[in-house]
């Protein structure tokens, strides 16, 4: 770094004396120098100066490469990479400066442009060669540019996977302004372009149609079955359309796991369970994969379970309905969350905790939340305020929240707050309203700017009396953040891409952490008098109680953790084997499905209890492995003998390899492999690829439920990126035209898309379209032209 600084020539005072006094800058800082010794002076930089050190220390890998700067007029905290600034050689324009409110990920982006992958790993960039102005490489060049034919469904394919990925709308896709930027000295191009905003729109439907038959060979040839996961989605449009979302996930041939959309189907307000089981059956019907159904996944909203059922009516080799049907688990933990924040009422706070006490009452916090929701969206601002105060010290941090952001001149206020209190300058952040994971967030930036905030409610005093957090809500707010944390965590975990974390097994083993937490979180709290920290925790566990039971019914949940190698039986027996002795409530219920399965063992104390339900997890995992064996039966040979008759006692001695023993007797009675390879998790794919010889028939079914995933985030991504193409800006994009745009966006991401057909290419002399190129340019793209030439001019 001292490479990096001595260079640079100072033009202002290193002493910020002056600037502390007309700006107000913390009284620790009085240097130019950041703590790390770079000088932040020089042309470049003359509008910042180093951020005065906070209490929390910047411990992301991001901070190894930058530093920390503040704007002198705004107070706006940056990043300033030092590897930009190094390699500037002064010139201010290549000086690159990112906020740092909104977190780390713009500045991996950038870094990603230094060589740096997202988890902080060095790799060697690429760099395209840069044009020395040598005149011969030049020519030589423009001399291979000419020999060099251009392919039309190569062009297309660029041309379109540049138009949907990249979200651009129809008009801009076919701008003037565009097709004389990219046709610059190489007119042989324009006749490519389209010249109307419908072209691309048929060409886009076009070659959406003509890639399906790819994504069906694909999934002909899958290794593994194919589970389907489904959700609904509301355009965000005024009189938005429905659609439900369908995503196909399997291994292909070479063992990669494909997350395949294969529907955005409207269904014009018509959510019943009939009405999804005519869209699914029609999809799968469309990409021929009946035989390959395993598993369904989706939320817990009662008409799913329907879906399946009229599903299976006319699909009858499918499992029953309870061993096929998965429910979401990002969906529980949500419900939960929601649950725990806004589901009881401060006013209501000993109705709560004496309810949790009933083991068969009927939640009622589903009606409360959905009554919150409502108040939402009234226009009414004090309808709104009074509706967030209702829900305690989470409420009273997002009115205050909202205070401070109503203006640019509130929040200059909280910014002279936060030098004050002498923290460092970032941003609160405002909660989305019933989307729980940035209420984690504004809860912990807002104790992080605990004693600004509480300078700014001192100010507006007036505005804020009702919103002001004593002393037991700065503490319940710590509590409710321990208890977000690992919720957050594993919500991240179970929607991932599968590979590490999202696969089924992680699905089973986050539902028990979580309710491991709640359940000593309600025991610290047992015997304390009642409160809205209280009622809120016992309405968690109660609540995450009754989904985690729910996976009783589906026997892919504990097989899915027990062919995790280095999970197997062992997890079962340490969390539901009776070693938890002092967990009463965990043992209560192990008792209480015991009574109701086997009224005999009434009867047995607990720890029996526990390691009943072990055993019988032992038997669902054995049963569904039985049903492999019946359905695909393991090949069994007799060890080679000569060809001449053998005696009876002969014969007895020549066992099959399947009366030894099975593939899932010798695979659990193997020692566990260990969890951790290097730093990183073991792949679980890569272990079973690795020994599907040993275990041939096991492995069917482990990359069955590897297949599987935890969650149907997949429709949640997708819905996102649909926003884009159905909002308020193109709320004219039919239907037709938005399900062939995102089916052709996620076949683009998993390579279906023939890109190259070396028999389609374009002579300038001999094509000469004109107009619209819709039907000049459909007959060639079925191949009809003949390959040529480009001579390109210039």
């Amino acid at each position: 770094m001292a490479g990096g600084t001595s260079s640079i020539s100072a033009t202002h005072s290193i002493d910020l004396t002056q600037i502390h006094a007309e700006s107000q800058l913390g009284t620790v800082l009085r240097t130019r120098y950041t703590r790390t010794g770079f000088l932040v002076d020089g042309k470049a930089l003359r509008d910042f100066y180093p951020t005065p050190p906070g209490k929390a220390e910047h411990r992301a890998w991001v901070w190894q490469h930058g530093e920390a700067v503040t704007h002198l007029q705004s107070f706006t905290n940056y990043w300033l990479c030092r590897l930009c600034f190094d390699s500037s050689h002064k010139d201010h324009r290549k000086v690159k400066v990112i906020r740092t409110g909104g977190g780390t990920n713009s500045i991996r982006r950038h870094l990603g442009k230094h060589g740096y992958e997202l988890d902080g790993t060095y790799k060697q960039c690429k760099r395209r060669p840069v044009d020395d102005g040598n005149i011969a490489s030049m020519i030589k060049r423009q001399r291979t540019t000419e020999k060099t034919p251009v392919d039309r469904t190569e062009w297309r394919s660029l041309f379109l996977e540049y138009a949907v990925t990249d979200e651009h709308s129809l008009r801009a896709l076919a701008s003037e302004r565009l097709k004389r930027l990219a046709t610059y000295r190489q007119p042989v191009l324009e006749m490519l372009f389209p010249t109307s905003h419908n072209t691309p729109r048929a060409w886009i439907v076009d070659l959406c149609k003509k890639t399906l038959p790819r994504v069906k060979s694909d999934m002909a040839t899958a290794i593994s079955g194919i589970a389907l996961s489904f959700d609904a989605w509301l355009a965000d449009i005024d009189g938005g359309t429905d659609f439900l979302g369908v995503h196909a996930h399997y291994f292909d041939k070479d063992y990669q796991l494909k997350t395949v959309l294969i529907g955005l189907v409207p269904t014009y307000g018509n959510h019943t369970g009939e009405e999804q089981a005519n869209i699914l059956l029609k999809l799968i019907r469309q990409y021929d994969i009946a035989s390959k159904l395993t598993y369904f996944m989706a939320d817990n909203a009662s008409n799913n379970d329907t879906t399946i059922e009229a599903i299976r009516r006319e699909i009858p080799s499918l499992r029953h309905p309870h061993k096929c049907r998965l429910r979401c688990a990002g969906h529980f933990i949500n419900l939960v969350v929601k649950a725990m924040l806004y589901g009881v009422d401060i006013e209501c706070i000993d109705q709560a905790c004496n309810d949790m006490n009933k083991e068969d009452e009927e939640l009622e916090d589903s009606e409360i939340v959905y009554e919150f929701q409502r108040a939402l969206s009234l226009r009414n601002a004090v309808d709104r305020q009074t509706a967030w105060r209702k829900k305690g010290c989470v409420g009273k941090l997002h009115n205050i929240v909202i205070h401070a952001h109503y203006s640019e001149a509130r929040r200059h206020v909280f910014r002279s707050k936060q030098r004050e209190a002498d923290t460092r300058l970032v941003e609160l952040v405002l909660n989305g309203g019933i989307k729980w994971q940035s209420d984690h967030d504004m809860i912990e930036r807002g104790l992080e700017l605990k004693d600004p905030i509480e300078l700014y409610c001192l100010q507006f005093i007036d505005d804020l009396r009702e919103d002001i957090l004593t002393a037991d809500d700065w503490a319940e707010l710590k509590e409710i953040l321990k208890l977000l944390k690992p919720l957050k965590m594993a919500s991240l975990k179970v929607q991932a891409d599968g590979q590490h974390f999202g696969g089924l097994w992680q699905s089973l083993t986050a539902l028990e952490s979580l309710l491991t937490t709640l359940e000593k979180a309600k025991s610290d709290h047992e015997h304390a008098a009642n409160s809205h920290l209280k009622a809120i925790v016992n309405l968690g566990w109660k609540k995450l109680d009754k989904y985690y039971r729910l996976s009783d019914r589906t026997p892919a949940y504990r097989a899915a953790v027990a062919l995790h190698p280095s999970l197997k039986m062992s997890w079962f027996e340490q969390h539901w084997g009776g070693m938890k002795d002092d967990n009463t409530q965990r043992k209560n219920k192990a008792k209480a499905k015991c009574k109701q399965r086997q009224s005999q063992q009434q009867n047995q104390d607990d720890i029996e209890a526990s390691t009943l339900w072990t055993v019988k997890a032992r038997h669902a995992i054995e049963e569904l492995y039985n049903e492999y064996k019946m359905r695909c039966p393991a090949p069994t040979t007799r060890p080679a003998t000569r060809e001449r008759e053998v005696d009876d006692y002969t014969a007895s001695l020549m066992l099959t390899d399947t009366v030894l023993q099975d593939d899932l007797q010798r695979y659990l009675a193997e020692p566990l492999t260990p969890y951790m390879v290097g730093n990183k998790p073991i792949n679980v794919v890569q272990w079973w690829r690795d020994n599907r010889q040993r275990y041939p028939l096991l492995s069917k079914l482990a990359f069955d439920l590897l297949a599987t995933p935890a969650s149907s985030s997949a429709c949640e991504r997708e819905f996102s990126l649909a926003g884009h193409v159905l909002d308020n800006e193109r709320w004219q994009t039919k239907t037709d035209y938005a399900q062939s745009h995102q089916l052709l966006r996620n076949w683009f991401k998993n390579d279906f898309v023939l890109k190259r057909h070396t028999k389609e290419v374009v002579r300038a002399q001999d094509d000469h379209f004109s107009g619209d190129v819709d039907s000049e340019m459909s007959s060639s793209y079925e191949g009809n032209s003949q390959q040529t030439d480009v001579r390109i001019e210039g």
